[in-house]
């Protein structure tokens, strides 16, 4: 029986070194893999320049190449260091978490300091003493497993806590370096659990802090730029500028200018998005909470920028009340299966009312147009079409193969998207380089049946914007295993509710999570 993985690890050196109160030792460069065991005593430990404390019953886990150091405290030190090559590691995922963190507490210490006991006392070299301590070795990795595993349950937890850290002490907080050994996580882990928890960066993370205190400061204060920059950890207030633009995509100067204005949207687009991308957060905006899971109706992308605004559910039917009680100056309004603005008309605001255009940049353009921020939308369509052209890139070894047609699932039709004409397919056929299948040859989208879907018999097939009960009903039908792409396993679903290619912001999270989703079948 060949059993996988039982060569990978390989025990190079064990050792066990007692150290006087406060010795300074010199510096060294791993050649392996390292565990270090702390069995009595205080020591501060210099990892890559990284300061911890460790005391009795801290493990260290040390990669090679790391720069390491140990200044013992004012009591004896006595350390074990395990020393091992991992090479071709089968079950790499599941050994990874050994190289995630950098110092554990070791909840069972007695068992760890037996293994390690029994590990010293095999010095005879002989064939007995060599399985022996291979055996005693892979136990002592497994017990590390163990312990580790029983830490990545409690990780998100410990992740909620730099981020209320985060939240507390932005303004001060100018090195987050130091964030992942506030929970004993290396940078690149640390990095990987944070975005899985938030999103975000930790970078990224921080700076939406700083801008949004920022923002309110604006709003309110009558402080001067440099004041409020340097209230919120810049000292400079040129690269505040700078930061606050590009986040934002107006100067503080233009968006203290624009503060005042009260604007709201009643449409059945999003067209907050394309306010939120140009600088402007609307005092109200349009929402489906039946449809997103947030509980303001927006989705989640914009949801965190339109904490400020009055969501106007656009489900029913809105009222000119509604939107006056709001004191609006400015109404950006469409006329839509949503709302008829012939019920929005007041004197007390302006109204502009927006026809339907042919693509998210006629839409971006025009208000830009109008809220004379033409400069701003070039860039935000530049900035668009870079996300654009990267996704392209990413999926080119997929999307090269094969012709495709995209469907949206109801209970009583499908509706099949061409190849132009409509935001979704254009994103996708055009910007992405998806293959159109020939029947996609039409504009917008036209209404097909199941019949007609088996009769097309597509190679791939992305379904969208689809409830799991209809795609349910038709894998559980006949007609799907009549479908070519069925049966050899190319019909692709993703998560695809909050998909909306109709705003920058709406585009800029579609590509990101088609490129997440279509990443894994390269």
């Amino acid at each position: 029986m060949n059993i996988r993985g039982e060569s990978d690890f390989n025990l190079r050196s064990f050792k066990k070194h007692f150290y006087k109160p406060h010795t300074l030792l010199k510096q060294k460069v791993l050649q392996y893999n390292a565990i270090c065991y702390i069995q009595y005593g205080e020591a501060t430990v210099s990892i890559d320049h990284m300061i911890y404390k460790v005391k009795s019953g801290d493990c260290l886990f040390l990669n090679p190449s790391m720069e390491f150091q140990i200044k013992t405290a004012e009591e004896p030190l006595q350390i074990f260091y395990v020393m091992y090559s991992a090479n071709n590691v089968t079950y790499e995922n599941e050994w990874q978490n050994l190289s995630n963190y950098i110092k554990v507490s070791i909840s069972s210490q007695i068992t760890l300091s037996n293994l390690l006991l029994q590990l010293e006392q095999l010095k005879k070299s002989n064939f007995h003493s060599f399985l022996k301590r291979k055996a005693l070795f892979y136990e002592l990795l497994y017990f590390l497993v163990i312990e580790l595993d029983s830490l990545q349950i409690d990780q998100p937890t410990s992740i909620k806590k730099v981020i209320e850290y985060m939240e507390e002490h932005f303004t001060k907080l100018d090195n987050i370096g130091e964030l992942p050994f506030m929970v004993n996580l290396t940078p690149s882990s640390f990095c990987r659990a944070f975005k899985k928890e938030t999103g975000q960066t930790p970078g990224n993370y921080l700076t939406e802090l700083k801008i949004n205190r920022a923002k309110e400061l604006l709003k309110v204060s009558n402080h001067s730029l440099k004041e409020i920059s340097q209230s919120i950890g810049y000292q400079d207030p040129l690269y505040f500028s700078r930061v606050f633009k590009k986040s934002v995509g107006v100067s503080p100067s233009i968006y203290i200018k624009n503060k005042d204005t009260r604007i709201a949207v009643v449409s059945g687009l999003m067209l907050q998005d394309h306010l939120l991308s140009l600088g402007i957060t609307p005092i109200a905006a349009p929402s489906l909470p039946n449809y997103y899971s947030t509980k303001t109706g927006y989705p989640s992308y914009l949801e965190k920028h339109l904490m400020e605004s009055t969501p106007l559910n656009i489900e029913k039917q809105i009222c000119e009340v509604e939107v006056a009680n709001l004191c609006p100056d400015l109404l950006f309004c469409m006329d839509t299966r949503f709302c008829k603005y012939d019920n929005l008309r007041n004197n007390s605001y302006d109204t502009i009312y927006l026809d339907d255009l042919e693509n998210w940049k006629d839409y971006q353009i025009e208000l830009a147009r109008k809220l004379e921020r033409e400069a701003v939308a070039e860039c935000v369509i530049k900035q668009i079409e870079v996300h654009e052209r990267k996704g392209k890139s990413m999926l080119r070894k997929f999307t090269r193969k094969g012709k495709w047609v995209i469907i949206r699932i109801f209970r009583n039709e499908i509706r099949l998207y061409g190849d132009n004409g409509h935001a979704v397919s254009y994103l996708f056929f055009h910007d992405l380089g998806f293959q159109p299948d020939e029947s996609s040859n039409h504009s917008g989208y036209k209404v097909i049946s199941k019949e007609d879907l088996v009769h097309l018999n597509p190679e791939k097939i992305l379904i969208i914007w689809t409830e799991k009960s209809e795609i349910d009903k038709l894998r559980n039908s006949p007609y799907w295993n009549e479908l070519r792409a069925a049966r050899q396993h190319q019909i692709y679903i993703p998560e695809s509710k909050e998909w909306d290619p109709w705003g920058p912001l709406g585009r800029e999270h579609m590509v990101k999570k088609s490129m997440e989703y279509f990443s894994q079948f390269i």
